[in-house]
């Protein structure tokens, strides 16, 4: 039994870890199947696609991809799908079922962490926050690398809970295998191990925690190192790798712009309802009515680390704002919450909270904001209707033998059917972004793409002609003419 708790609320027992693994298993298996024809989409493209293409086609002849895919991430994620293609054929529903060990290890981390803090029916209740948080859902749905990102991170902390110093190493151990930002985790990770030293008097400092560290710093230091030889840059580089717009840095106003954006990304997507309840607990707190206990206190550590570490570094950056950069520390801030109703004298309070909380992160996937408001895509399953729309409309151009050189198109639209839906069709768009797409003879356009100017996003809807629009679920396709052309 954790201390400081009421006995009343442990009146379920506890779940064996093997049910507790299996169910969460079992849905991201249902998730799985249910995605199995689903497209790269997003980032995953570049980070998953592309590189995983290469993998393949050279036959694994290096690990530094060429020059417009190499984006100075550690390429091992790409490694890993190629792999699989290679056993089992190239295929997206081979793509997909890559995906399901790495989610079935969330699940099994998760537990460790979860197990730690919560007993009984409130174990279950923590299941439920893991599965239906909204980012990590819809990045479950897709090739995404920071799937192996949340496992290894949760992997790392559930050993340091649980004074398993070999599963926090190898969990730290393949974080510098996926990205920089995984790099980066590491920092995280060490950062909550400092907190706990200081919370927790049973955990003193001393060099064996510091050589857990050391593996995955030389994975580190070896890849920045192996790939600045052979290519003269580390991490960055505004020639040749994609996003380079996005690492243009900021000003004062423009970071505390985006300190702000920050805040609505934690917020964004149901996430507001975890916050409401969240103050409402810390109005108990303020009461005296919930106390603070030891594990509460390193609960909020573990959430303020990722915090500390990310939000500085992000906010530098023009174009670093994505949701899921924060995804672990929305799984951290909901177990804060979940505690505080844990810890709370009443069910009877405790339970309707919990039960708003669900009800506003499954909501998260119906937000779909005004079409010059940039959303996160990749965030959430609201963009799921876009993969129909967009082979409807690439089957109208076909169907009038418009050329698809004369069509400039947003992302991840840009990208060939080979990249996206590991078909041997090469179609491909021309990119809208930074383009001439004024003297475009077509402009595909939906409101799931992010790049489309706001001053031409006016112009386009005023002045150029629809020719063919499909919309299901507030996601819509148009094909647009240039009046000039006609």
């Amino acid at each position: 039994m954790l201390s400081g708790n009421s006995s009343s609320i442990y009146s379920l027992s506890t779940p064996k870890k093997s049910s507790f693994i299996l169910l969460g298993s079992s849905f991201y298996a249902l998730v799985i199947f249910l995605v199995l024809d689903h497209p790269f989409f997003g980032d995953c493209i570049n980070l998953g696609s592309r590189y995983a293409h290469w993998f393949l086609e050279s036959n694994f002849s290096g690990i530094i991809a060429p020059a417009g895919i190499d984006s100075g991430n550690p390429p091992f994620f790409g490694a890993y799908l190629a792999l699989w293609w290679k056993f089992f054929g190239r295929s997206l529903a081979v793509a997909h079922v890559a995906m399901l060990p790495f989610l079935i290890g969330i699940v099994w981390s998760f537990y460790h962490i979860a197990r730690y803090f919560f007993e009984g029916k409130w174990l279950w209740m923590s299941l439920a926050l893991l599965l239906l948080e909204p980012t990590l859902l819809a990045q479950s749905t897709m090739l995404s690398p920071d799937i192996p990102l949340t496992f290894f991170f949760l992997m790392a902390v559930a050993g340091l809970l649980n004074n398993r110093p070999n599963m926090q190493m190898l969990g730290l151990c393949g974080l510098p295998l996926l990205s920089t930002r995984g790099i980066m985790t590491v920092a995280v990770v060490f950062l909550a191990e400092c907190f706990l030293i200081f919370l927790d008097k049973n955990r003193k400092f001393s060099f064996s925690r510091i050589g857990k560290y050391i593996p995955a710093g030389l994975l580190a230091v070896g890849w920045m190192g192996y790939h600045y030889l052979n290519t003269g840059w580390i991490s960055y580089n505004q020639e040749s790798m994609p996003w380079a717009g996005g690492f243009a840095t900021v000003g004062l106003v423009g970071y505390i712009k985006n300190v702000a954006i920050l805040g609505w990304r934690i917020l964004d997507f149901g996430r507001i309802f975890v916050w409401i309840v969240a103050g409402i607990l810390l109005f108990f707190l303020f009461t005296k009515k919930l106390v603070l206990d030891r594990r509460f206190k390193i609960l909020l550590a573990l959430t303020l680390a990722p915090l500390l570490v990310f939000v500085p570094v992000l906010a530098r950056y023009s174009g670093l704002l994505q949701h899921r950069y924060l995804l672990q520390a929305y799984l951290l801030v909901a177990l804060c919450v979940l505690y505080g109703l844990q810890r709370m004298p009443s069910t009877k309070v405790a339970y309707p909270l919990f039960i708003f909380t669900l009800v506003g992160l499954l909501s998260g996937h119906f937000w779909i904001y005004p079409d010059k408001v940039a959303q996160g895509w990749d965030s959430s399953l609201a963009h799921v209707p876009y993969f129909e729309l967009r082979d409807e409309m690439v089957q109208y151009i076909q169907a009038k033998n418009i050329a698809p050189t004369s069509v400039m198109t947003g992302t991840p639209n840009q990208f060939s059917y080979k990249e996206t839906n590991t078909a041997s069709s090469t179609w491909q768009f021309n990119h809208i972004d930074g383009a001439d797409y004024e003297n475009a003879p077509y402009i595909f356009y939906s409101n799931a793409f992010n790049d489309v100017p706001d001053d031409f996003y006016d112009v386009l809807h005023s002045q150029w002609t629809p020719v063919k629009s499909f919309e299901r679920s507030r996601i819509r396709v148009t094909l647009f003419k240039n009046p000039r052309l006609q």
